[in-house]
């Protein structure tokens, strides 16, 4: 909400200076598009999306705190794991974005992060893997 209050104002001391250029790019003819090329929108796929990720964040919030305590962790333990998840949802995804905007490795920012994603969540699969290996 506050990202939106200050992109407008920003807008509205920019149209007030005069700093907004008012020259628009022609719109080109409308091409005839091939309907198997280009799929309709469909927003199921969407709810779908959100639907299992939501499913995965459901499961994974109550029971992992559980599973950690299983394993052997204190609770000062857990909280620490529990706030640096926390912490990467919010920061991490401003960093990783901020650095594919200024570079022209978007694709590969994408593969890097996915693979070291699954690379440190694979010692919870093994009972036996230590808690610091990433």
């Amino acid at each position: 909400m506050l990202a939106l209050v200050l992109i407008d104002h920003v807008l509205i001391h920019r149209a007030q200076n005069g700093d907004v250029s008012h020259d628009v790019a022609p719109i080109p003819a409308k091409r005839s598009v091939n309907a198997a090329a280009a799929p309709a929108w469909q927003p199921w796929r969407i709810g779908l999306f959100f639907a299992a990720y939501f499913a995965g964040v459901g499961v994974l919030a109550p029971y992992f705190p559980l599973f950690l305590e299983h394993r052997g962790l204190t609770a000062a333990q857990i909280g620490i794991v529990m706030a640096v998840a926390q912490g990467m949802r919010i920061f991490g995804p401003t960093v990783w974005g901020w650095l594919a905007d200024h570079t022209t490795e978007r694709v590969r920012i994408l593969q890097f992060t996915s693979i070291a994603a699954a690379v440190c969540f694979v010692p919870v699969l093994f009972p036996a893997a230590s808690a610091t290996s990433c």
